[in-house]
């Protein structure tokens, strides 16, 4: 079933989420289908494509132990590239893709900020197909995924606020 992209910018601007995208394996598919869109700047705050080795780690400072630890393709990866696009921007929400659209292995990771905290998701997927087949894969699930991941990160927020104060 086809991403209704209209129907994520409709959610997002709901919401009021600002959204910081960062993409490697989609070479900024993801920013270019959104921002393409009318009111875009209302619920699109910036996108970093980060393609080159290194790039992470020079562009948005994701530590040089994780990549060596747990390599550019990875979850924990995309989870520190994702928080720091939080961190440079004023981005309340933000997705990540690190991968390689050849093999068509992608890690994912949604983030949210709210009341003072950052919260996560991650996952890995294998995708089939050519190489452009697989960037707009990626990139219609990783915006497809947004309205799932928001609300499992808002209801894993108020879970923890009632928690710290029952």
């Amino acid at each position: 079933m086809p991403t209704d992209w209209n129907a994520i910018a409709v959610y997002l601007q709901q919401q009021r989420l600002l959204l910081a995208s960062v993409e490697s394996c989609t070479s900024g598919e993801v920013a270019a289908r959104l921002g393409a869109m009318d009111a875009s700047a209302r619920w699109l705050q910036c996108s970093f494509v980060i393609d080159g080795p290194g790039a992470e780690r020079q562009v948005l400072g994701v530590a040089q132990t994780t990549l060596q630890r747990f390599g550019r393709t990875s979850e924990e990866v995309a989870m520190e590239a994702a928080i720091a696009a939080l961190d440079q921007s004023s981005a309340n929400f933000a997705l990540a893709n690190v991968g390689h659209a050849d093999s068509g292995r992608v890690c994912f990771a949604w983030a949210m900020l709210a009341a003072g905290w950052v919260r996560t998701c991650t996952e890995t997927l294998l995708f089939r197909g050519g190489a452009d087949e697989v960037r707009r894969m990626v990139a219609d699930h990783a915006v497809a995924q947004l309205p799932a991941r928001h609300q499992e990160l808002a209801r894993r927020e108020q879970e923890e606020l009632r928690r710290r104060f029952a």
